[in-house]
């Protein structure tokens, strides 16, 4: 009874643990592979590239007018005769089925129209009533004159498209990017590499790092159109975790081309650059990707900083490893890694699931 007991309390911590499965399935076959010193695109950044896209042209540079609005269902006219106040309605809905109804005309497929050109049909409908009729019409309500901006701004929402608005204008708008804090300092927490715009299903190829670090460049700074979404990505959920001979076991913020000795020199005039005086620095490992099969980087850090060797580019999702003693078989201390990681990252389910029953020496 009591071995079924236990062998329940493992399966409730393996299912509530991500990172077991990862422990599960380090093997012995696992060998180092050469230092990769060349940045690589994120997980969120695939995950974006697989939305349609298509290259800037000429009209996405110039300013929205309401001439170009296509009216559609829910949308409100008023209308009236020139010259005759007993033709004038206030509100003119446009109906569920494409028509808008005026009361002296038959019903007139509005839909897909510019108002413009409703305005002319109305205009040859009355003429048998009145001579040289004028029609005034307003669009008083628009139920597509609006872009969505989300993620990563101040004010994140929707926003009413009344005039020519610019993408850097919007994000404006929203009240800039959002910032964080990170070792005291306040930083940017927008991933600027995965924000993206999409109108009609489709993502224009703009180059969101260019438009807002660059006031100058205006190759990317194009014009919204009602229906657009914009999306700036945050990079709270790109991370690195650093753990073993270092001040603090922890989840690191991360930056695009943020290196090895980037993270490792983050710290203090008090302390080793964030790593121990005892931190054994010539065989520092970090494990990257899925680990179903894992990427096991060996790095000799004292050699970067003898400028012998290329600092490392990290990527979200690295483990980074700093033993305190050398170790001779590469496995041993990747499994010390992962049991540290467990414990560190996993909460109480990952220190349960490492101690009893991945890394039982008993």
């Amino acid at each position: 009874m009591k071995k079924n007991i236990k062998l329940e309390s493992i399966k409730i911590a393996l299912s509530s643990l991500l990172i077991v499965t990862y422990l599960l399935s380090i093997t012995t076959q696992a060998k180092p592979v050469p230092v990769m010193v060349q940045n690589q695109k994120s997980d969120a950044e695939e995950i974006v590239n697989k939305i349609p896209v298509r290259d800037l042209t000429l009209e996405d540079f110039l300013p929205y007018q309401e001439i170009d609005y296509k009216i559609a269902v829910g949308d409100v006219m008023e209308i009236m005769v020139f010259g005759h106040q007993d033709t004038f309605v206030e509100a003119v809905p446009i109906a569920p089925d494409g028509y808008l109804y005026y009361m002296f005309c038959d019903p007139i497929e509005a839909v897909g129209r510019s108002v413009e050109e409703v305005r002319a049909e109305i205009t040859t409908l009355v003429e048998p009533y009145f001579s040289n009729p004028e029609i005034a019409i307003i669009l008083k309500h628009r139920v597509q004159s609006s872009y969505l901006i989300l993620g990563k701004v101040r004010t994140p929402g929707e926003y009413s498209l009344e005039a020519a608005t610019s993408l850097r204008q919007a994000i404006a708008e929203a009240g800039g990017l959002s910032r964080g804090f990170y070792r005291g300092f306040s930083v940017n927490i927008a991933a600027l590499a995965n924000s993206f715009i999409v109108r009609d299903e489709v993502r224009l190829n703009v180059d969101f790092k260019t438009l807002l670090e660059n006031p100058a460049d205006n190759n990317n700074d194009i014009y919204l159109r009602p229906g657009d979404y914009v999306y700036i990505a945050s990079s709270l959920a790109e991370e690195v975790f650093i753990l073993g001979a270092v001040e603090e076991s922890k989840a690191a913020y991360y930056s695009e081309g943020l290196t090895l000795t980037g993270l490792l020199a983050g710290g203090t005039e008090f302390d080793s650059g964030g790593y121990l005086p005892s931190a054994h620095l010539k065989k520092i490992i970090i494990l990257r990707g899925d680990f179903k099969s894992p990427t096991i980087i060996e790095v000799n850090y004292k050699d970067i900083l003898k400028g012998k060797t290329p600092d490392v580019y990290l990527m979200a999702g690295d483990v980074i490893y700093v033993p305190n003693k050398p170790f001779l078989f590469t496995r041993k201390l990747v499994n010390l890694a992962m049991k540290s990681f467990a414990r560190s990252f996993g909460g109480d389910a990952g220190a349960y699931v490492a101690d009893e029953y991945l890394f039982n020496d008993k």
